[in-house]
């Protein structure tokens, strides 16, 4: 004997069966884990991976994953006079997230210092090289494994804010080391720096 199923409950399980497609589409664009990922690298990613110390403006723009700490970002913002620093999460998303070369290139065309801070291994050794040197928050210094955790840290210390919440945006400005600002597209963190007429990257 063979059961029909009813036609409304066909509709339903198509609905179900929707609805969970969709979820693991965005489960795939859930972006790193609960820590820095560090593990997830291979042996050979791991290689990259570098412990920096000093003057920002000497590491280079190769492969390598440079750890950096706050005071790095802090000494690099005070010698330059416009900065703007990318919180840099790979695969992200967001409408809010950009390609780092478009970043870099959008930066430097309107006469601002690019900085790309990851703030989590997974997919970071994916990164092409992009003319400057690629960083990563060393959470060591911060006394953390949990990656929320020492995002907020960073960030926070960064701008000097003493709240218990992660700043909001992932683009932050800065004018001859004074933080201007986070915000959550290039475009207005460059306005911010009082940038008349921002030049965009033109769509091909």
């Amino acid at each position: 004997m063979i059961l029909k199923m009813p036609k409304n409950n066909c509709f339903k399980t198509k609905l179900i069966l929707s609805a969970l497609a969709f979820t693991a589409l965005i489960s795939s664009c859930s972006i790193g884990g609960l820590t820095s990922d560090y593990n997830q690298l291979t042996a050979k990613e791991k290689q990259r991976v570098v412990k920096s110390f000093g003057d920002i403006d000497q590491l280079k723009a190769d492969n390598t994953i440079y750890l950096v700490e706050v005071q790095q970002i802090k000494d690099y913002c005070n010698k330059h006079q416009q900065v703007v620093i990318y919180d840099y999460t790979p695969y992200c998303c967001s409408s809010a997230c950009m390609q780092v070369n478009d970043f870099v290139d959008m930066c430097k065309a309107n006469g601002t210092n690019p900085l790309v801070i990851g703030n989590t291994f997974w997919g970071l050794a994916d990164t092409r090289k992009i003319g400057i040197p690629l960083l990563m928050i060393d959470p060591q210094p911060l006394g953390t494994k949990w990656r929320s955790r020492y995002i907020r840290l960073f960030f926070n210390e960064l701008i000097d804010s003493n709240s218990p919440d992660q700043p909001q945006g992932i683009y932050f400005s800065f004018q001859n080391g004074k933080h201007i600002g986070n915000f959550s597209s290039c475009k207005e963190a460059l306005e911010a720096l009082n940038i008349k007429d921002v030049k965009t990257l033109q769509k091909q």
